[in-house]
């Protein structure tokens, strides 16, 4: 039973007029305007029932779905669903819920619809057997099978919401949330689309709340309709009592979300992250032979500035030229490991476009999925792009090639150092996803903090060139480690103290 109790919630929007004055004056004062979403929202659901939930944009039925599905906390008021109260118990309590977002897609992109279903599976710990029978089920139903091995870019809309109201029910949810699940389709697909939750409510008594501005899906679906407008429940009864026109507000309701409780959980299905990013980053050949190519010109490119530099007065430089060669060369070979600015786009773009609404419904920590997925897309790009950069630089002219490790020992302390340094460089990332998350906004955290980092880690010069005050502060601060360690050890440029304070 879904139980909303004097519910309220309001939003804090800065104001400025056009202008560039304006903008200037907005630096030093902001003026702020409160949007009251919800004001006063009680209700009550039985197991089961199926509703509508409807109102004109900007009402507060987008708020009211996202406090009852844990990723909204409402500022008062009080919400249960089974004795559950969702925004303080979210990993447990969005195991039992299904949420369609018509707008949005729960599927990944570029990976066939079944990959997406297998990662589903592992997310919310679904039995195998129960599994294998609601896909039987659903694909039947849905008619799924002539497309299940296509990746969900090539799909119609028509295709690509079955899946989505498919990926929505995997798991045999208690309740179902349905946002615009019709908007884009054609007749014969919301023909479709309605018959089958129709179906779905009656055999499994899942409850079933509908918001959509398509009064055909309420009429074929819903005999309870809640009517809502400027945030106050206008209506609570049959469609027969409603008057189309009496919804309230235009104003749209900003898309906040609320940080995530903290909650133990699986592993397993973070490792399946690793694995799907991983794979999906060898799918891109072209971006990597384009990669490599670079990466090589520019690499020779440095040396040959180094090598003018230490003919004029080889004596000067803390590292051989050897070494700095080897430096240059192993940098470029694992540039995609220790590159701030190799950040994932499509982290940024789920923030942006409110996907991470999904991400949120589900019983996973969003921390561990990013941490996971950029590992992935790293360790992928490298792969691909390492081996012909190594082979390459090691068989140039001497001063100029790659040498070979100082000894077996530099080479098991490079690796160790090669993949600390990796985890050290994604955690820094994932302070930039974090921040996102919290202003929507990357690009002058992203700016400034790729900026500093690259030039901190020794990513333009070596650290060892560095005048000795600015080395002895660099060296307290982590950026060191995300690539000069594990580079120096490798060259021989370290020495075993050094090896030891670092």
């Amino acid at each position: 039973m879904i139980t909303m109790e004097h519910v309220c919630k309001a939003y804090r929007i800065a104001k400025r007029n056009a202008g560039f004055g304006e903008a200037c004056k907005a630096l030093f004062h902001r003026e702020y305007e409160v949007i009251h979403a919800l004001s006063d929202v009680s209700f009550t659901i039985r197991d089961g029932e199926m509703v509508g939930y409807i109102g004109s944009n900007g009402a507060g039925k987008s708020s009211t779905i996202k406090i009852i599905s844990g990723i909204l906390t409402p500022d008062s008021g009080v919400v249960t669903v089974d004795g559950r109260i969702p925004y303080k118990e979210r990993m447990q309590y969005v195991k039992e819920i299904g949420v369609v977002f018509g707008q949005r897609s729960q599927l990944w992109w570029d990976v066939p619809v079944i990959d997406s279903f297998e990662l589903l599976r592992d997310i919310y710990a679904i039995p195998k057997e129960t599994y294998h029978n609601n896909l039987e089920e659903l694909t039947e139903l849905l008619n799924l099978k002539e497309f299940l091995s296509s990746p969900v870019r090539q799909l119609s809309l028509g295709q690509r919401m079955r899946c989505e109201i498919a990926a929505s029910l995997l798991h045999s949810p208690k309740i179902l949330f349905l946002d615009e699940p019709t908007i884009g389709l054609d007749a014969v697909s919301k023909i479709a689309v309605r018959e089958f939750i129709q179906k779905q409510n009656e055999i499994h008594k899942t409850t079933v709340i509908l918001t959509t501005h398509d009064m055909q899906d309420i009429e074929a679906l819903s005999k309870r309709i809640i009517l809502i407008g400027k945030g106050r429940i206008l209506l609570d009864g049959t469609l027969e009592d409603i008057k189309i026109g009496d919804a309230g507000i235009d104003e749209t309701v900003p898309n906040f979300t609320a940080p995530m409780t903290s909650s133990e959980v699986s592993m397993k299905k973070y490792l399946f992250f690793f694995r799907l990013r991983f794979t999906m980053g060898l799918q891109y050949r072209a971006a990597a032979l384009a990669g490599i190519a670079t990466q090589f010109a520019w690499g020779f490119l440095e040396i040959l500035v180094f090598r003018s530099f230490y003919r004029a007065e080889p004596e000067m430089f803390p590292m051989t030229m050897s070494a700095t060669a080897s430096y240059v060369w192993m940098q470029q070979a694992f540039l995609a490991l220790f590159a701030t600015w190799m950040m994932e786009n499509d982290i940024f773009e789920t923030i942006a476009n409110g996907n991470i609404s999904y991400s949120l419904c589900r019983p996973i920590k969003i921390y561990h999925m990013w941490f996971s997925q950029s590992t992935a897309t790293r360790v992928s790009r490298a792969v691909l792009r390492c081996f012909p950069i190594l082979i390459f630089a090691a068989f140039l002219p001497e001063n100029y090639r790659m040498a070979k490790p100082a000894s077996a020992l530099h080479f098991s302390l490079f690796v160790i150092t090669l993949i600390l340094g990796l985890l050290v460089t994604v955690a820094f990332s994932m302070l930039v996803y974090i921040l996102t998350f919290y202003t929507i906004s990357p690009q002058g955290v992203r700016i400034v903090f790729t900026s500093m980092v690259e030039f901190f880690a020794g990513a333009v010069i070596p650290l060892p060139f560095f005048p000795a005050n600015w080395q002895r502060v660099l060296e307290i601060l982590p950026f060191a480690s995300m690539q000069n360690v594990a580079l120096r050890i490798y060259s021989g440029s370290m020495t075993a103290a050094e090896m030891v304070c670092f």
